[in-house]
């Protein structure tokens, strides 16, 4: 099977660089940060709302680019979905949700 590996990186609350790393195998997601300074890789389960719709957010331009698959997105669209149905608060900054047809 193919490894599916996305990077990006965001600040901290305490204003410091973190960088994301997300990767597929098989069916399941792995998702994994490092603070700047810190040797290992931090693993996040379950993560929060707001780097699952961040990492939505990045599928989605990667999808246009052709370098990520419909597939892919979609499934991460649909965790973020269940978990805003299920209560949970996004933050303003990610791209809104497109409705169902």
């Amino acid at each position: 099977m193919k490894r599916n590996v996305h990077a990006w990186w965001d600040w901290t609350p305490e204003v410091v660089k973190r960088e994301w790393r997300v990767s597929r195998f098989g069916k399941r997601w792995t998702f994994q940060s490092k603070v700047k300074g810190q040797e290992y890789w931090t693993g996040h389960d379950p993560l929060e709302i707001n780097v699952l719709a961040q990492f939505r957010d990045l599928l989605f331009r990667k999808y246009q680019r052709r370098r990520a698959t419909w597939e892919d997105y979609d499934e991460i669209d649909r965790m973020v979905k269940l978990r805003v149905a299920k209560g949970e608060k996004l933050a303003e900054m990610t791209r809104p949700l497109e409705e169902d047809e």
